[in-house]
């Protein structure tokens, strides 16, 4: 109560309403759909029964950004280096561009002009036709890589980018606004560190992570002006990489091990939660946030994940979903679901109102790109090269996943193999309990997995998967042998 007083008090309640940056049913134009980061539309619906795989466009590289979507053409970038607009209905390629470096960042549209950044600092402007309108230097130095998904306000770009050191971490980053026109910057500030995360835009003022050289700031988050780089504020504490949302009032940072929520007028700390030590969770995507609820989704280690659903105003933890695999992309909503993708190569659909699994698709292999909706249609891409669309269709996919090297130019539709609860149930029969569960010892080797055949290997854990080397198996069988022998004939057997 106490609590609440004080947030109440220190610039009045508000509950945000889907009101700006709004994303329209043929559109999701930037990391997680909007300026400030909700990863809420209320215009799609998402896929919510009979879902089906409706294509896959497969790349040569790995797809960790995330798709953008406007005018019935999804623009999907890739770490072979290419942009790709890709047709909406049939997952046909309408062109390719390879900019020569890899994209592993979710781009923005401004103005029907896609930008993303290349891995070497490069920020890059491509028409819709295809057409490079600007290819713009953010370093001197090949060493400085691009940090964040580019952001925009509609009429500025900011980029984020620093230097990774394997003693110091992330460091001499600095956070550019760029002018898309002009092809200028308008203004730098240097960031003495910073991490990979997006920034948040809302109310003119742009917040990120980082160290500033602004008046000694020493703050996790940092609030700039958008009109010149100006420090507002800093606040929070240095927990680590993470993500930063705006709603209402709240400047929600995930970082670490905690979701703190900051006011976004004097940067002083509304809430703060933390996640059970024992269960060695942290959260490394933005918070999604949509009315009230707050969505995070965090990893255990290399085992295990939770969505989480917290109260924006208080902090206090409603519930949470378990999944058997780690989450490592933020989630997408729609007034009715909360859709999540894992390192399990799967997606499912969370009942915002029940809290419990509607239906999980398997779509191949891991998935690191946040997801992008719009209509009833979910796009996401996996780290085999595969941009994946998933719809309501009224069929059940009948072939498998693919085995085969992706391709630029490779589409395939209908190509999955069931839609399945955890439980390995029809969608339409079984859902989980919405009952919150703490982390227990024993884990099912299935589920929310991608089962890979081999010796040590049944549960489908990427981290074993060297172990279906055959030539290692072979030596490893032969030295166990010597060994067992040996043992026998020093022990007088």
């Amino acid at each position: 109560m106490l609590a609440s007083a004080g947030f109440l008090a220190g610039g009045g309640l508000i509950i945000p309403s889907k009101t700006t940056g709004q994303t329209s049913q043929e559109s999701w134009e930037s990391f997680q759909s909007d300026p400030q980061n909700t990863g809420w539309t209320t215009t799609a619906s998402g896929p919510t029964t009979d879902v089906g795989t409706a294509w896959r466009y497969g790349t040569r590289g790995e797809i960790t950004g995330g798709a953008v979507i406007d005018s019935g053409r999804a623009y999907v970038p890739s770490r072979d280096g290419t942009l790709t607009a890709i047709s909406l209905e049939d997952g046909s390629e309408i062109w390719s561009k390879n900019l020569g470096k890899p994209l592993d960042t979710t781009p923005a549209i401004i103005d029907g002009t896609i930008y993303v950044g290349g891995r070497k600092s490069t920020l890059y402007g491509v028409r819709d036709d295809g057409t490079v309108t600007l290819e713009y230097s953010l370093a001197q130095s090949d060493s400085k890589r691009m940090l964040s998904g580019t952001c925009s306000d509609g009429q500025s770009l900011y980029a984020l980018i620093g230097e990774y050191d394997p003693v110091d971490g992330w460091n001499e980053g600095k956070l550019t606004a760029i002018d898309p026109n002009a092809g200028v910057e308008i203004w730098s500030e240097p960031l003495i560190s910073s991490a990979p995360h997006t920034p948040a835009i809302d109310n003119e003022t742009i917040y990120c992570f980082g160290v500033g050289e602004q008046d000694g700031a020493n703050g996790a988050v940092l609030a700039l002006s958008t009109a010149d780089g100006d420090l507002e504020w800093a606040g929070g504490k240095n927990r680590g990489p993470g993500g930063i949302t705006t709603s209402g009032n709240s400047v929600i940072s995930t970082a670490g091990g905690t979701v703190t929520a900051l006011s976004q007028s004097t940067g002083s700390t509304q809430w703060d939660v933390n996640f059970p030590d024992e269960d060695n969770l942290w959260a490394n995507t933005s918070a999604a946030v949509a009315d009230r609820s707050v969505y995070v989704a965090v990893q255990g280690g290399n085992e295990f994940g939770y969505l989480y659903d917290l109260d924006l105003v208080s902090g206090k933890i409603n519930g949470r979903v378990e999944f058997y695999n780690p989450i490592q992309c933020s989630p997408g909503v729609t007034d009715d679901h909360i859709y999540v993708a894992t390192d399990g190569g799967r997606v499912s659909a969370i009942n915002r109102s029940e809290l419990s699994k509607d239906w999980t698709l398997e779509v191949g292999s891991p998935v690191r790109a946040p997801p992008a909706l719009v209509g009833n249609q979910l796009i996401t891409g996996t780290t085999s090269g595969y941009a994946v669309m998933l719809r309501d269709n009224g069929k059940t996919p009948t072939s498998t996943s693919p085995t085969a090297t992706p391709t630029s130019d490779r589409t395939e539709t209908d190509s999955l193999t069931t839609q399945e609860t955890e439980s390995g149930q029809s969608v339409t029969t079984t859902k989980q309990s919405t009952t919150p569960t703490s982390k227990t010892s024993t884990r099912p080797n299935t589920n929310d997995q991608t089962p890979s055949r081999g010796f040590f290997t049944n549960s489908g854990n990427p981290t074993m998967s060297y172990l279906n080397d055959p030539f290692l198996l072979t030596v490893g069988g032969f030295m166990l042998s010597v060994i067992g022998i040996l043992h026998q004939l020093l022990s007088g057997d």
